[in-house]
């Protein structure tokens, strides 16, 4: 008996309605599956510590450990830290880097691909590989391996939260009181997760609200709750300015080779190939978004192309002009708004030149090889770089295990970089955290510094 017409319809289109039920569930568990394998070497790649995490481990194991206050006026960025010192004292480092992964990164893509598909109306295939790109960066080393320096993995998941919750108060039909308290304390938050960064994000939701089709009388209460609390974090900062985070006068120079490399680290490619990428990629983004605001105007493409420009330009000022200290991590807010950027324009360029039956299926596979790339150059190019301090690591380790080295042992290597700066705490960490013995105290670095290494303080 022949199969009805119908029933064949019924399976062919039985796929396309349940992707398009469960849309949600199906990218989130995708984000979640590439995220994860795209960190594996973050998260296993380095056996041992990296910088402040030395310091930290140190201070944990012997029941001395504290937390820096001085950029702190909350205190819930430096719970999430604590939680994260107390897995790396009592488990491991990598227990520690994956629960950054899982309780951070992991959920602020998730939500980074909900807030560009339902607010900003971008299509599936970008939204998921900005939100899955953005956590794929090849020369990202630091994050999450750098477990203290990770701290902008929590401000991000805040900073999303509060974007959304907002989009749902100014969306609304009057006034919410929940909603608005709730977005108030968001932006609380994100400033103080963030640290100063959060002062200069503060235009991205500015523009957000604005940007909105909503009644102004709703606009109106939480753009004032958001400046005070903008207001009150700018003053803090200059109650607290500090060798850190104190604005430097930086050359024309150095500035500009800051702007290249942000670029450059954002790219997959090798080293020589990225200075031109870099100028290349950069000058073809702002000529594309010029002439694309400039044809279109007051339509969800323009919001979206202004907002993450916004995002971009203010995230990466403070480290572009002012910052003492300049790396990956810096730009790890910046990368998300960089990503959709990039992805906005490739996808709109295989949407308006290739013909309209190819169109979407090529530029979704396009942009579905640009994510596997990124995942795979991360996971290689990390794994070569964690390999040359691995490899130290394994000269070093073996010398040690051969003795008979009591708890309360002073130890002096010299003449060997494992990433301790010949700094008394940091290498006291890395012997301490090697040995498992709290107690083991001591120097590896190289024999000439131009401070006494034995100095307590160092």
């Amino acid at each position: 008996m022949p199969i009805p017409n119908f029933i064949y319809l019924a399976k062919e289109r039985l796929p396309v309605e349940f992707i398009k039920k469960h849309e949600y569930t199906l990218s989130f568990l995708f984000i979640l599956l590439l995220v994860t394998l795209s960190n594996l070497s973050a998260v296993f790649g380095l056996d041992v510590l990296y910088q402040d995490d030395y310091a930290r481990y140190s201070t944990y194991v012997n029941n001395v450990y504290s937390v820096n206050t001085a950029r702190s006026f909350i205190g819930l960025g430096l719970y999430f830290k604590s939680i994260t010192m107390a897995i790396l004292g009592t488990y491991s480092a990598e227990y520690a880097r994956l629960f950054v992964l899982l309780a951070f990164m992991v959920p602020s893509a998730c939500l980074f691909y909900y807030f560009n598909r339902k607010y900003l109306h971008l299509s599936v295939w970008v939204s998921l590989a900005s939100a899955i790109i953005a956590n794929s960066i090849p020369r990202q080393f630091f994050i999450p391996t750098f477990i203290d320096g990770s701290y902008p993995t929590s401000g991000i998941l805040f900073f999303i939260i509060t974007l959304i919750i907002t989009a749902q108060y100014i969306n609304s039909s009057r006034t919410n009181l929940f909603l608005f308290f709730t977005a108030s304390i968001g932006w609380l938050l994100v400033c103080d997760l963030i640290a100063e960064l959060g002062i200069f994000l503060f235009p991205v939701l500015l523009y957000f609200i604005h940007s909105s089709k909503a009644d102004i009388k709703i606009k109106i209460p939480i753009f004032i709750s958001t400046s005070i609390i903008t207001a009150y974090r700018l003053f803090f900062y200059y109650q607290s300015v500090n060798s850190v985070n104190k604005p430097n006068d930086l050359s024309i120079d150095v500035i500009t080779g800051r702007v290249i490399r942000t670029i450059e680290w954002w790219l997959p490619f090798g080293k020589v190939t990225q200075t031109i990428a870099a100028t290349g990629f950069l000058t073809a983004i702002l000529f594309y978004i010029f002439i694309k605001l400039r044809k279109t105007s007051n339509n969800e493409n323009t919001r979206a192309y202004t907002f993450y420009v916004i995002w971009f330009l203010s995230s990466c000022f403070p480290f572009w002009f002012a910052a003492k200290y300049f790396g990956p991590r810096n730009l790890y807010v910046g990368y998300y708004a960089l990503t959709t950027i990039a992805l906005i324009f490739i996808y709109r360029i295989f949407i308006s030149t290739l013909p309209n039956p190819q169109k979407k299926i090529i530029a979704s596979i396009s942009i579905l090889l640009i994510v596997a790339f990124y995942g795979y150059q991360r996971n290689f190019i990390n794994t070569a770089y964690f390999n040359l301090t691995n490899k130290k690591n394994d000269i070093i380790y073996p010398l040690l295990l051969d003795k008979n080295i009591n708890n309360d042992t002073q130890i002096a290597l010299v003449n060997i970089d494992i990433g301790t700066g010949g700094y008394h705490i940091w290498s006291s960490g890395y012997l301490q955290y090697i040995l498992k013995k709290p107690g083991v105290k001591g120097i590896v670095g190289h024999e000439k510094n131009f401070y006494d290494p034995f100095n307590m303080k160092h």
